[in-house]
């Protein structure tokens, strides 16, 4: 294996859930962790494939699908990720991906913090996969299940518990369930409500909006975080 040339896809993966497990797992910690491992190896490092935002459970991921070409048209043979749950939590579908995809496309599994490592057929850890790919759907249903539990329980008790606070607001600094009017938007929205109450159309009032260049509600989300909006 020393001798093969490899050319290395990095899959990183981060969810909203795995954003409260702490830093350890965030993307630019996979791929600092990653990057120097295949250099310590030597390997030719082909692309880094990033899923920011995407659930485990769901493999309909942009830059997984963007790796599965790339594994089926030969740019990569060998598949490198921090630990199996990056790739998903759903065993059957990843049980799929390692046992049937990979090696029918001659391509190679490193996961490093499992020590799995599909091309050392000595390698113990290897026959860990299936109880660790179940185990890993099993973690998610958990998570799934505390996460709506503690939705539910702060919605009964009037707290805010939306990702994105209503034009016109902001979430406290003090305490992100709870909402405080955003001086500087208050009086765009107050001027909207009054131009509805004058008989103004939907329409006509997003027109004029626009027209005045007032920035939108998305927008002025990114604007905010010092970002593009990537939707346009």
């Amino acid at each position: 294996m020393k001798n093969k040339i490899y050319n290395v896809g990095i899959y990183t993966r981060l969810s909203q859930d795995d954003e409260r497990q702490g830093e350890s797992l965030s993307i630019e910690n996979q791929k600092n962790l990653l990057t120097r491992y295949a250099t310590e190896e030597g390997w030719n490092i082909h692309f880094t494939y990033v899923d920011d935002g995407y659930s485990g459970t769901n493999f309909d991921r942009p830059a997984f699908q963007q790796m599965l070409n790339d594994i089926k048209n030969g740019a990569i043979n060998l598949v490198l990720i921090k630990d199996l749950s990056r790739l998903g939590r759903n065993h059957v579908q990843v049980g799929h991906f390692i046992e049937d995809i990979l090696p029918n496309f001659k391509c190679r599994l490193v996961a490093l913090n499992n020590n799995v490592d599909t091309g050392d057929i000595n390698n113990s850890s290897n026959e860990m996969m299936g109880f660790l790919n179940l185990f890993n759907e099993f973690h998610s249903r958990e998570t799934s299940k505390k996460v709506r539990s503690s939705k539910k329980s702060c919605a009964e008790r009037g707290m805010f518990i939306g990702p994105y606070a209503p034009y016109g607001y902001k979430k406290s600094d003090d305490d992100r369930h709870n909402l405080v009017i955003d001086k500087e938007i208050a009086p765009i929205v107050q001027r909207i409500f009054k131009l509805r109450s004058k008989g103004s159309s939907y329409r006509g009032i997003a027109v004029l909006l626009n027209e005045e260049h007032i920035v939108t509600a998305r927008d002025l989300y990114y604007q905010r975080k010092n970002q593009a909006n990537p939707h346009k």
